[in-house]
């Protein structure tokens, strides 16, 4: 495995997404002269304080350097934070569950309830909640009752007509919880053969709930992670938690490597999954089986794909992005495959949702000096060997 591409920082921060193992290497990387400024900035950036900071006490034995005191004191708030959002997801899935409403619970919320202890041990914002089309109405009145607050902003009314999730209720008592309701897994437009009656008809149960409140089975989740994050997000952003929970349900899902396979090419997502565990086992450490690894490799030359596991390395490493939008949509659509995938004219840049989700977003423009940076960095990630 080769590093060069990324920071010491980059490296400690990812390898605390990934198993136990990892611990001597990441005991032996804090322990050398670091800019723990940096990593506490990343670990806010990627909503992780509390997990890598535990992750790094742990691996050294103790304390972290006085240079960490920082992210040491942001992880006891975030800690304390996250048990109240573990509360009211408790308290709004068990109010589902006695209403008769089926839950299939999604991503952060599912795997708390699975792989991880609680939502302590796996940071987030939203709760996100897979319910049947014809319960909207009921859901809705039901979570506002407890003191979910939705705000009408017309300006998305249009992006949330055909969206596969509610507009996002806040928590009126107090939290920073984000609640959605969900009634599809993707975006409108979406390639995937993986739809929201499948993920129920084979949801499993989540732990500390009786019937009625499901995960969805380790298979479905894994594609449908993968596929949010490379597609839904082309991989900009949430990287550090899609390989954390890639690993989490390899390591302690019970998956089956086979039917993991399988499924992820009946969904259509085969190089979402692809590049999603590939990625997790060179940044992450993260134990893949090698025959799953080769059973959805696209079919391309292995000097590409190799400069494009460099490229995604420094893009993700610390939230980079590519000098030019359409030089990242095409090594985006090289890694992806969309003809051998069977997307067909399908991509997340042409869902007309998002322009209408961003168009009130003011992106501010980037400094000479930072593009010139982004441009060396790209040069360096993706043409050296």
């Amino acid at each position: 495995m080769t590093y060069s591409s990324i920071s010491d920082e980059a490296r400690l921060v990812f390898l605390c997404a990934g198993p136990r193992g990892n611990d001597p290497e990441i005991a032996r990387i804090a322990r050398a002269p670091l800019r723990w400024e940096l990593v506490t900035r990343m670990v806010i950036a990627l909503r992780a304080v509390p997990v890598v900071e535990r992750r790094i006490r742990e691996a050294v034995g103790g304390r972290l350097p006085a240079a960490a005191a920082a992210m040491s004191r942001l992880a006891m708030v975030e800690e304390f934070e996250l048990q109240r959002m573990d509360e009211r997801l408790d308290e709004t899935v068990g109010a589902f569950q006695s209403a008769g409403i089926p839950v299939v619970l999604l991503k952060g919320a599912a795997l708390a309830r699975s792989v991880y202890q609680s939502v302590v041990d796996r940071p987030m914002l939203d709760l996100d909640v897979l319910i049947p089309a014809s319960e909207t109405k009921a859901a809705r009145e039901l979570a506002m009752s407890l003191g979910w607050v939705w705000k009408h902003d017309r300006r998305y009314a249009p992006f949330f007509s055909t969206h596969h999730h509610l507009p996002p209720f806040r928590d009126g008592r107090g939290t920073r919880a984000l609640l959605e309701l969900h009634t599809g897994l993707f975006p409108v437009g979406h390639p995937f053969g993986l739809d929201a009656a499948e993920v129920f008809s084979r949801a499993v149960g989540a732990r500390g709930y009786s019937s009625g409140v499901s995960v969805p089975s380790p298979e479905d989740h894994l594609v449908y992670l993968c596929g949010h994050w490379v597609w839904s997000h082309m991989m900009n952003g949430g990287a550090w938690r899609a390989l954390r929970d890639v690993g989490a349900l390899a390591e302690r899902g019970g998956l089956d490597w086979d039917l993991c396979v399988a499924r992820a090419r009946t969904a259509r997502a085969t190089t979402c999954v692809y590049w999603t565990l590939r990625l997790a086992q060179r940044m992450a450490g993260v134990d893949i089986p090698a025959a799953a690894l080769v059973a959805m490799e696209p079919p391309s030359p292995g000097f590409l794909l190799k400069r494009l596991e460099r490229y995604f390395r420094w893009q993700v490493s610390e939230g980079r992005v590519c000098p030019s939008v359409r030089l990242g949509q095409w090594l985006w659509s090289a890694a992806l495959r969309p003809g051998w995938s069977e997307h067909g004219g399908a991509r997340p840049w042409k869902n007309p949702e998002l322009s209408i989700w961003v168009s009130d977003e003011a992106t501010p423009r980037a400094s000479a000096a930072r593009r010139l940076a982004e441009s060396v960095g790209f040069a360096r990630a993706f043409v050296r060997v």
